[in-house]
Protein backbone atom coordinates (compact mmCIF):
# COMPACT_ATOMS: atom_id res chain seq x y z
CA UNK A 1 0.00 0.00 0.00
CA UNK A 2 1.48 3.63 -0.49
CA UNK A 3 2.04 6.00 2.13
CA UNK A 4 -0.05 8.92 2.14
CA UNK A 5 0.90 12.24 3.10
CA UNK A 6 -0.19 15.99 3.15
CA UNK A 7 1.21 19.55 3.39
CA UNK A 8 0.54 21.12 6.41
CA UNK A 9 0.07 24.98 7.07
CA UNK A 10 3.14 25.58 6.76
CA UNK A 11 4.30 23.03 3.98
CA UNK A 12 5.67 20.19 6.57
CA UNK A 13 4.85 16.46 5.38
CA UNK A 14 2.07 14.94 7.71
CA UNK A 15 1.68 10.86 7.13
CA UNK A 16 0.72 8.04 9.22
CA UNK A 17 2.31 8.38 12.56
CA UNK A 18 2.71 11.80 12.53
CA UNK A 19 0.84 14.17 15.23
CA UNK A 20 -1.10 16.94 14.46
CA UNK A 21 -2.15 20.36 16.30
CA UNK A 22 -5.94 21.48 15.84
CA UNK A 23 -7.23 24.47 17.99
CA UNK A 24 -10.77 25.00 17.40
CA UNK A 25 -13.70 27.01 19.39
CA UNK A 26 -13.58 30.46 21.37
CA UNK A 27 -11.98 30.42 23.74
CA UNK A 28 -8.99 28.24 21.70
CA UNK A 29 -9.10 24.17 22.48
CA UNK A 30 -6.07 22.48 21.43
CA UNK A 31 -6.29 18.72 20.29
CA UNK A 32 -3.27 16.97 19.67
CA UNK A 33 -4.40 14.48 17.10
CA UNK A 34 -2.92 11.04 16.26
CA UNK A 35 -2.81 10.17 12.05
CA UNK A 36 -3.05 6.86 10.99
CA UNK A 37 -4.09 6.05 7.37
CA UNK A 38 -7.30 3.55 6.53
CA UNK A 39 -7.15 2.85 3.28
CA UNK A 40 -6.44 6.16 0.57
CA UNK A 41 -7.47 8.37 3.76
CA UNK A 42 -5.82 9.90 6.56
CA UNK A 43 -7.23 10.00 9.53
CA UNK A 44 -6.51 12.13 12.47
CA UNK A 45 -7.95 10.62 15.34
CA UNK A 46 -9.18 12.64 18.39
CA UNK A 47 -10.49 10.44 21.46
CA UNK A 48 -12.76 13.09 24.00
CA UNK A 49 -13.79 15.58 21.67
CA UNK A 50 -16.18 15.54 19.03
CA UNK A 51 -16.22 13.92 16.18
CA UNK A 52 -13.87 11.01 17.73
CA UNK A 53 -11.78 10.95 14.16
CA UNK A 54 -11.93 13.06 11.04
CA UNK A 55 -10.35 12.58 7.54
CA UNK A 56 -7.03 14.83 7.58
CA UNK A 57 -8.12 16.24 4.20
CA UNK A 58 -11.07 17.98 4.87
CA UNK A 59 -10.32 19.00 8.42
CA UNK A 60 -9.03 22.37 6.60
CA UNK A 61 -12.51 23.31 6.09
CA UNK A 62 -13.87 23.37 9.48
CA UNK A 63 -10.62 24.34 11.60
CA UNK A 64 -8.88 26.92 9.63
CA UNK A 65 -5.35 25.55 9.99
CA UNK A 66 -3.24 22.39 11.36
CA UNK A 67 0.18 22.11 12.29
CA UNK A 68 2.37 19.06 12.59
CA UNK A 69 4.01 18.86 15.71
CA UNK A 70 5.80 15.65 16.32
CA UNK A 71 6.62 11.86 14.91
CA UNK A 72 5.69 8.99 16.54
CA UNK A 73 8.53 6.02 16.74
CA UNK A 74 7.90 2.40 17.69
CA UNK A 75 11.78 1.41 17.41
CA UNK A 76 12.30 0.42 20.52
CA UNK A 77 10.20 -2.15 21.32
CA UNK A 78 10.56 -3.36 17.97
CA UNK A 79 14.93 -3.11 18.56
CA UNK A 80 14.18 -5.08 22.05
CA UNK A 81 12.76 -7.71 20.76
CA UNK A 82 15.21 -8.18 18.16
CA UNK A 83 18.23 -8.42 20.02
CA UNK A 84 16.02 -11.04 22.32
CA UNK A 85 15.33 -13.17 19.49
CA UNK A 86 18.49 -13.10 18.33
CA UNK A 87 20.56 -14.52 21.93
CA UNK A 88 18.09 -16.88 21.82
CA UNK A 89 19.21 -18.19 18.54
CA UNK A 90 22.75 -17.79 19.54
CA UNK A 91 22.07 -19.87 22.89
CA UNK A 92 20.68 -22.58 20.32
Amino acid sequence: MKSLSLLDSDGNRVAAGDIVRINYGIPPVAVDAKIVQRGKSLIALTPGHSPKECNLRSLRRYVGQWLKIARLTQNVGKTSLRAGRMRQQEAR
